[in-house]
């Protein structure tokens, strides 16, 4: 892969990493905003859709609180999760190396996989 592109993909990393706090925060907001709840749910369900949301959107922030923090989750090798953060460098090697990957490449396509 490119080292523009690599170096690139780091300094964003690092900021998100650096502005992390301030980003959970926003993202938190939306858990408590009960527009976002409203506008899904339909009479009769609004308390069972609502605390599924609920624990779907807990489970979405720290899955984005984790990668934040450097653990990379694989998605076709679960197996291969990381269970202590990488550098920078590390995690962005490592989510470049999952999006070239033939396996996780071949999920986006209805069929076989085929071997490569």
């Amino acid at each position: 892969m490119g080292s523009v592109f690599r170096k690139s993909c780091e300094v964003t990393l690092r900021v998100l990493r650096e502005s992390r706090e301030s980003l959970m925060s926003v993202l938190e907001t939306f858990l408590y905003d009960p527009l976002c709840e409203w506008s899904k749910q339909e009479k009769g369900t609004r308390k069972n859709v609502a605390e599924q949301d609920n624990v779907n959107a807990l489970k979405n922030l720290n899955n984005i609180r984790r990668k934040l923090e450097g653990y990379v989750g694989y998605v076709a090798t679960p197996e291969k999760t990381t269970n202590f953060p990488l550098s920078v460098a590390g995690q962005v090697h490592e989510l470049i190396e999952q999006a070239t990957d033939p396996k996780n490449l071949s999920q986006m396509y209805v069929g076989e996989y085929l071997e490569c």
